[in-house]
């Protein structure tokens, strides 16, 4: 029987990932390229690898729950107080700096990298930019929930050792208590537990940075997959996932 609903799990994960690419109207300002050709197949080809890697959560054992988890030593940074829309550089400087690349968020806040400076404030594509041209190729893509659900991507990219920038208001995040702004922050891990036994029900964890200048709010913290998803939403939808 558990073999049988963790297939049924797998199933549901698999169909989520065949919604329809225009279900919601973009933000393009965010991601200028969405309707792009070549992005558009890009994403596609990202889902049919995750709808192959979701086969290896079906446990071998019919009475086994499916337990999985995963955490990277991302290192933590705080953007400073001014200027204070530093949260994509100080996220991208903790990507690169998991990467072994050492570069100052004033450095990625100018109009050589982010444009932070000038635009004040992050762009998503930009960041998805510069983490590709810092580590080559197409390592990373930005997606939206409607084409990738958050939990299915979320854990494609840390099992692939690629942190995810998320791009959120932040009022659905537990340690904001229903404070709102626009802001990144960078999940480091989850930990998801499904079918567990003994009448425990199912768990879900994500791990993050949040590197608001704000001390009340800068920490390593942890939410539920549906509060990060909530969150995403409500800024426009996008985050960025490794490939």
């Amino acid at each position: 029987m558990k073999k049988l609903l963790n297939a049924l799990l797998v199933l549901c994960l698999c169909l989520s990932l065949c919604q329809s690419v225009f279900a919601i109207e973009p933000d393009l300002e965010q991601v200028p390229d969405f309707y792009d050709a070549a992005r558009l197949d890009r994403i596609e080809r990202l889902k049919a690898d995750i709808e192959i890697s979701l086969q290896a959560l079906i446990s071998p054992q019919a009475d086994a729950p499916v337990v999985s988890s995963k955490t990277l030593n991302v290192p933590l940074y705080q953007q400073p107080n001014y200027p204070n829309y530093y949260c994509g550089p100080a996220c991208t400087q903790m990507a690169l700096s998991y990467f072994g690349i050492s570069i100052s968020q004033s450095t990625l806040a100018g109009s050589a990298y982010l444009n932070t400076d000038v635009d004040e404030g992050t762009y998503v594509y930009k960041i998805e930019n510069v983490l590709n041209g810092f580590l080559g190729g197409q390592a990373y893509q930005s997606v939206l929930t409607t084409q990738i659900p958050f939990s299915v991507g979320m854990k494609y990219s840390i099992d692939k050792n690629l942190p995810v920038i998320c791009h959120v208001h932040t009022s659905s995040l537990p340690n904001y208590n229903g404070y709102g702004c626009n802001h990144y922050v960078i999940v480091t891990g989850y930990f998801t537990v499904h079918g567990t036994q003994n009448g425990i029900g199912d768990v879900d964890q994500v791990y993050y940075n949040d590197p608001h200048n704000n001390n009340n709010f800068f920490g390593q913290y942890v939410c539920t997959y549906y509060e990060m998803t909530k969150a995403i939403n409500d800024r426009a939808g996008f985050y960025i996932m490794g490939r």
